[in-house]
């Protein structure tokens, strides 16, 4: 089959998932944005910047590759540039009213542009609101003749003021919404949470599909490498960061803004620390304007957190392979990674009900789920997950490597091939 990635930046995963597509055999082409294309962002005479604005035309270049050598064909455009713009004005005003980010009309005509240059037998809109809504208005005025898989990664979908997270429903964006859900062939969430509010806004259930987003680029072997040296690992990285060889490790890893919910860890830690002195907090990412603001005051002197920073690459699994548990009291995640990262090195997770992860952490007993913005809830889960020794329970550590392993990469394209070209013959079906 041929196959439209729409925005495969939008979440990291989807570029894997576009390149083991084209291993098995399919042909996958790319639209995807470039505000550098053209030089335009960076021209510095006002002769060049109008030259680039009063284009036909967006900037745009067709490409063999997506990344070098990969054979991914690419429509790379500049959505600064270009008179087309000024012919979708009125419809990008009017939504630009709407949480909706971006211009949406002018959108619709460059998806429209890529359905013209590719051809292909369903289009896959990577980022639900962003690129789903331009193409399920196409679909709908009949410019789409492809079938159509729209994806929610969980911030274009949730609405979580208190978290400052998703997409405010307003009477455009609930519109919006509408269009995607009755002219989608089908909608790919990636969580069962996901799913739930899909429903809840009027998608019928028989044509919701979840499907995970996947672990990315490590490798099995490495990861059950490190699994394997996971005591070795632990007393590494407490030298490094002058940790006792027998002090109960958590960790929390994130962006460290407020929907990641550390300030509910934060609430519930000097009670943590008063019944177990002993309690350690590897707090983990990298800090921000609402880090600082917000959350430091809360730690105030708190005794038993070291922060590690900004973590990459392998180290990243290292220090989740490292701890004892994974406290992770996000406010609003579509699916929340991480936790299946530091189960792929056998380490559980303390999550809330309000991460899409919650479902594989149940469904595999790979840790506890709490409530959301609940500090005695997250208190008490920590407290008993010690206290009834889940940390020397060796058959958890396997638990979380088998619910990791459902989300490789390799796993999850084969279980997306089956959704696409279910998508196709369902399009072909509504077309007789």
């Amino acid at each position: 089959m041929k196959i439209l990635f729409c925005h495969p930046k939008a979440w990291g995963d989807e570029y894997l998932m576009a390149q083991q597509l084209a291993r098995r055999g399919h042909q996958v082409c790319v639209l995807q944005e470039d505000r550098q294309l053209d030089g335009a962002r960076f021209a510095h005479g006002w002769w060049q910047k109008l030259r680039s604005a009063l284009r036909l035309h967006a900037a745009r270049k067709l490409s063999p590759d997506f990344r070098p050598g990969d054979g991914l064909q690419t429509l790379w455009f500049n959505p600064a540039s270009g008179l087309e713009k000024l012919l979708t004005l009125p419809l990008d005003r009017l939504v630009r009213r709407s949480p909706y980010r971006g211009n949406i009309g002018h959108r619709m005509w460059l998806i429209h542009a890529a359905l013209l240059q590719f051809q292909p037998d369903v289009v896959i809109a990577c980022e639900g609101f962003s690129y789903g809504a331009p193409a399920a208005l196409l679909k709908r005025l009949g410019l789409m003749q492809s079938a159509l898989v729209v994806q929610f990664i969980g911030g274009d979908l949730v609405d979580e003021p208190r978290a400052e997270c998703g997409v405010r429903r307003t009477p455009v964006s609930r519109w919006l919404y509408q269009q995607i859900h009755q002219s989608a062939t089908l909608l790919k969430p990636v969580s069962p949470m996901l799913g739930e509010i899909l429903r809840s806004e009027g998608a019928t259930a028989d044509r919701i599909r979840v499907l995970p987003s996947n672990l990315g680029e490590f490798v099995p072997q490495t990861l059950a490498l490190l699994t394997k040296d996971r005591a070795a690992i632990s007393q590494e990285i407490r030298v490094r960061y002058d940790i006792a060889a027998d002090a109960p490790l958590i960790i929390s890893l994130s962006n460290n803004q407020k929907g990641k919910g550390l300030q509910i860890l934060a609430q519930a830690w000097p009670a943590l620390q008063a019944a177990h002195p002993d309690y350690h907090w590897l707090l983990a990412g990298p800090t921000n304007d609402w880090f600082e603001r917000e959350l430091r005051p809360l730690l105030g002197a708190a005794q038993g957190i070291t922060f590690t920073g900004r973590l990459y690459g392998e180290d990243v699994f290292r220090h989740l392979a490292a701890a004892d548990v994974l406290v992770n009291p996000t406010l609003a995640d579509g699916l929340n990674l991480v936790s299946v990262e530091a189960a792929s090195v056998g380490t559980p997770s303390i999550v809330t009900d309000k991460a899409g992860v919650a479902h594989w952490i149940t469904q595999h007993a790979a840790g506890r789920v709490i409530p959301a913005h609940d500090p005695l809830a997250l208190r008490e889960a920590v407290m008993q997950f010690f206290e009834q020794r889940d940390h020397t329970d060796h058959s958890i550590h396997t638990r979380c490597q088998t619910l990791a392993a459902g989300f490789q990469v390799d796993v999850l394209a084969i279980q997306l091939e089956q959704v696409l070209a279910e998508a196709i013959a369902i399009h072909r079906h509504s077309r007789q």
